[in-house]
């Protein structure tokens, strides 16, 4: 006979109550795969419209409706089979929900599954409202209005004033974008002097404890894809390019706030430096954080949710408003202060948010999960109201757009749907994620109350 709350298997994670198995392929794929559809139908729809109504191509919009609309529905099924089998299948079963899924499991899983039915099935309704139109009628073009802007073919105007005060290479053109790199030293080197003090922190923490202890890996790795994330951001043509079009700077912002942050975050940087300190160092700076008290009073301040939250919210809006994202196009120290500001508030951010995920605390799950909202409403409302307005927000783009034969509003537009859909969904996962861990702690709660030993899983690194 298996031991309480194991499959028959005995494999460790596949135990009854699905706690360990609760997430399966199938069920992540309900829960995620409307939105991931519905996302790929409005992105992709957005950006091929003006390319294939210049082509006379109109089937390639059409075949997307009809593969993102299967790829919804398909979600939709999965979830409904997941569901059917967690509650008919027989307790203890790898799959099942728990006894006669009504169990502590049963409650959990049965909760995902119905979310991912009903999920699916809205962003199903949203992908067939979009496409269904054009679709019947047979002309996209035509029948979605805010596709209907194609790209408009001009020669470039004499240079005005923004031609040599963006960069020093001036606004980047088609064909020179490609050798419009960053490569100062002031930029570099300090980027270069992370990456290595992280390197000799974690080479020296694996020496000492054993290799993946104390920062496994996975982190490791984190850690590099954000120094990765920021060289892309700041010092490849990306940089460049975000003075010419409007789209391109928004990607860059992106990267910042989105990529780079949170996989520095993760990566847990903080330790990587102190293990690159020798050991009396370390020591030092640990004695000296206790004692300076206006240190540790500054720490809590900036480190208080609502603080947070109005200042990354507020530098996300701020630095939207015409007048300052046109200063900051033409003076080089604004532009500098506005990456600063982003980058920094993101990081306060995403720290805010792995401290919660990793141990629970501050600002806990449910809260976590209410935070990830908050912002992702903010960045969303801001990225739709550039998507959907009728005249530009920033005329200090049009020579830029010009010179790559892009209608000023379409680069406008174009970069709105950056800001909401692709951030849209590293929020959204990042909602996903609490949300598990506050079901995998309330199990642990459970436990502990029942006086039932805990049940042995596969060990998931979480410091």
């Amino acid at each position: 006979m298996a031991p309480r709350g194991r499959s028959p298997g005995g494999s460790p994670g596949e135990w009854k109550g699905g706690r360990a198995s609760i997430l399966t392929p199938g069920l992540a794929f309900g829960l995620l795969g409307g939105m991931v559809a519905w996302t790929l139908h409005l992105g992709l729809s957005y950006a091929l419209v003006p390319f294939v109504c210049a082509a006379d191509r109109t089937w390639v919009l059409h075949l997307l409706t009809g593969g993102t609309a299967l790829m919804a529905g398909a979600a939709m099924v999965v979830s409904w089979r997941v569901y059917r089998r967690g509650t008919t299948e027989t307790p203890g079963s790898p799959g099942s929900f728990g006894e006669e899924g009504g169990g502590k499991g049963g409650g959990i899983g049965s909760f995902l599954a119905i979310s991912g039915i009903f999920l699916s099935g809205f962003f199903l309704l949203l992908i067939l409202v979009e496409g269904l139109p054009a679709l019947l009628q047979g002309d996209p073009c035509g029948a979605t209005p805010t596709l209907d802007r194609p790209i408009i073919q001009r020669e470039p105007g004499p240079g005005g004033f923004l031609w040599a005060r963006i960069h020093p290479e001036g606004l980047v053109p088609p064909g020179e974008w490609w050798a419009a790199w960053n490569l100062a030293p002031w930029l570099l080197g300090p980027i270069y002097a992370l990456a290595a003090l992280y390197g000799t922190g974690v080479r020296r923490l694996w020496r000492t404890a054993g290799r993946g202890r104390g920062l496994p890996v996975w982190r490791v790795w984190s850690y590099f894809g954000g120094i990765a994330a920021l060289l892309l951001a700041l010092a490849s043509p990306v940089d460049a390019l975000g003075g010419t079009l409007f789209s391109v700077h928004m990607v860059q912002h992106m990267l910042l706030m989105v990529v780079a942050a949170p996989l520095l975050v993760l990566g847990r940087p903080m330790l990587g430096y102190l293990w690159a300190l020798p050991e009396q160092g370390r020591r030092r700076v640990a004695q000296w954080w206790q004692r300076f008290l206006p240190t540790r009073w500054g720490s809590s301040v900036i480190t208080h949710p609502a603080v947070i939250l109005i200042l990354h919210v507020g530098a996300l809006w701020a630095w939207h408003v015409p007048e300052l994202y046109q200063a900051a196009l033409v003076h080089a120290w604004i532009h500098h202060l506005e990456h600063a500001s982003f980058f920094v508030t993101a990081l306060l951010f995403w720290w805010a948010l792995a401290e919660s995920g990793a141990r629970g605390v501050w600002p806990g799950f449910g809260a976590g999960i209410l935070y990830v909202f908050a912002t992702a409403l903010q960045s969303g409302a801001l990225g739709a109201l550039l998507l959907f307005a009728r005249e530009p927000w920033y005329p200090a783009h049009e020579e830029g757009a010009a010179l790559w034969g892009i209608d000023l509003l379409v680069d406008q537009q174009l970069a709105g749907a950056i800001m909401w859909i692709p951030a849209g969904l590293v929020y959204a996962g990042a909602a996903v994620v609490l949300f598990l861990g506050w079901m995998r702690r309330a199990d642990q709660v459970t436990d502990r109350r029942e006086g039932r030993k805990p049940i042995h899983r596969t060990s998931v690194e979480t410091t």
